[in-house]
């Protein structure tokens, strides 16, 4: 009999071995199942912000990329030097000369007179002036040896040359309209001066009584 009993009790010490395990088990694995539920609320709340932040990192190392791969670092930039301004020393000093206004001369001119007629020269010594064309008018001057001057009449009887000079003449200007012989005269073309007509013959002088 006493056999028994410390069999069943060594039975019943295995059975609460085994339920103590089992309890043991169920525990470990409730913790898992908590632990493991913690965990992935844990992914849940934090695992989105960390990508969140890892895809802002990315982004942003991106651009800083890209701008770092556009610029440009010049190397030995290409340097400018400016030429030096060239001033004059002891530059000359221009004097301006004085303007001189010249007046321009007046210069006075005088008319002149055009002559008519055909041009004669005396052929002889000296040849008397006349007031008409005869012996009968008196003497009013006289002409030298090649005197040389205008005609611009005479009378119509051509053998009879007693011609009129051209008034208007320089140094002849007192023997204008005035009557020379033109036997005298070259040359002897006389047809070409037109017929003028004289002046009238003086007055016969009155004879003085005897006494």
């Amino acid at each position: 009999m006493p056999e028994n009993k410390s069999a069943k009790k060594s039975e019943m010490s295995d059975g609460a071995k085994y339920a103590l395990i089992g309890t043991i088990f169920t525990a470990v694995i409730g913790l898992i199942g908590t632990g493991l539920t913690l965990y992935f609320n844990y992914l849940e709340k934090v695992e989105p912000q960390k990508l969140a932040l890892q895809a802002t990192q990315t982004a942003e190392a991106r651009l800083t990329g890209t701008a770092g791969a556009v610029t440009v670092t010049a190397t030995n930039p290409p340097t400018f030097t400016s030429s030096p301004t060239r001033e004059p020393t002891d530059a000359p000093t221009l004097t301006a000369s004085p303007t001189v206004i010249l007046s321009s001369p007046t210069f006075t001119t005088t008319p002149t007179s055009v002559i008519s007629g055909v041009k004669y020269c005396v052929d002889t010594a000296s040849l008397n002036v006349r007031a008409g064309p005869g012996l009968d008018y008196p003497v009013v001057g006289g002409l030298s040896m090649d005197s040389c001057i205008y005609f611009d009449g005479r009378l119509e009887d051509l053998e009879n040359k007693w011609v009129r000079i051209s008034p208007g003449q320089e140094g002849y200007l007192a023997l204008g309209e005035m009557w020379v012989y033109g036997g005298f005269l070259r040359p002897q073309d006389f047809e070409r001066l037109p017929v003028v007509t004289p002046p009238p013959p003086p007055p016969a002088p009155t004879p003085t009584p005897a006494g």
